[in-house]
Order: C-alpha cells, then structure tokens, then sequence
C-alpha cells in the first residue's frame, strides 16, 4: 500500500521547470503508457531512457521551460492518481496549458506502470505547428 506522502515525494520533480528527475527514478522495467489516438507521443515506453526521450520530443518544441505543478493526489492501495498542470508556450508563442493525470500502479514503494491521460488535441497543435 503506497501512501499520498510517497507518492508526492516521486512526483515532486514536477514542481519544478526540470521535470527529468522524475523520469530517472523509474525502475528499469517500468512500463509506462500515454494515451491519445491523435497524441504524438501516444505508445508505450519501457525504460526510464523512453520515457525521457518522449518527454524531450514534446519539450524540444517548447519556447520556455514548462511550469507544471502536482494539484492532486489520491492514493489508495496500490495505485495513485496525480494531476497535474503543465504550462508552457511553444516557440511560436502559442500557449501550451495542459491539465494532465497519472494512474499510478506500485509494487511497495517503486512505480511499476504508469498510465498518462493527456489533451491530445493541444500536444498534437504543439506539433503541428512545429512542421
């Protein structure tokens, strides 16, 4: 059973404009999956390195660091849910703002899966615009 306290200490990288930190602490094995038919980053990732390109794909058309913040966390059992806010603008100067939520599954204390629930429609205009 993983507590809120845990589970805002992984996360708290997310508070801050480098986010990468977070992405370091996964296991190995972790699986992590984003969702969104249209979400260019859409699939599952397998290892902390994936999931640090992923996040760098998506960043490298940011204009300015992001500015996310933890609003919630829920943790119950082995699973915890977190959402966040993610604002940036691209380098266009088109506002990104994203409301995201994790579903969180632990073993003890370490992330095992992790599901991402995203806007796809606003990744995919960031995107878009940097073609």
């Amino acid at each position: 059973m993983v507590s809120e306290d845990v589970v805002r200490a992984q996360f708290e990288p997310w508070n801050t404009p480098n986010p990468v930190p977070f992405f370091e602490s996964l296991p190995e094995n972790i699986k992590a999956t984003v969702s969104g038919v249209l979400n260019p980053c859409a699939g599952t990732y397998t290892s902390p390195a994936a999931c640090i390109e992923a996040f760098g794909t998506m960043a490298s058309r940011l204009g300015a660091p992001p500015e996310s913040k933890v609003v919630n966390v829920v943790a119950a059992g082995d699973y915890a849910t977190i959402e966040l806010t993610f604002k940036s603008v691209s380098k266009k100067g088109n506002v990104y703002d994203q409301i995201m939520c994790f579903v969180a599954k632990y073993e003890g204390e370490t992330i095992r899966e992790i599901r991402l629930y995203i806007d796809t429609a606003v990744e995919k205009a960031i995107f878009d615009e940097a073609e």
